[in-house]
């Protein structure tokens, strides 16, 4: 992913390995909080499918 901020453009890579089930921010969304759940990551490709309708919610991460 690409975190853009008013002053930076920066690249992020998760650390964990996985799946990613569901993206929750579209890409180029704006002034979306710190905290924020941006996407689910799943360990098991099977698992990818439990989040075919997921719309989130209002959590932090």
């Amino acid at each position: 992913a690409e975190i853009e901020t008013d002053k930076a453009t920066l690249g992020f890579e998760s650390s964990e390995e996985g799946y990613l089930a569901k993206i929750l921010i579209p890409g180029g969304s704006k002034d979306v909080p710190i905290g924020k759940l941006c996407a689910i990551i799943v360990e098991k490709q099977e698992d990818i499918a439990a989040f075919k309708d997921y719309q989130g919610d209002d959590g932090e991460a």
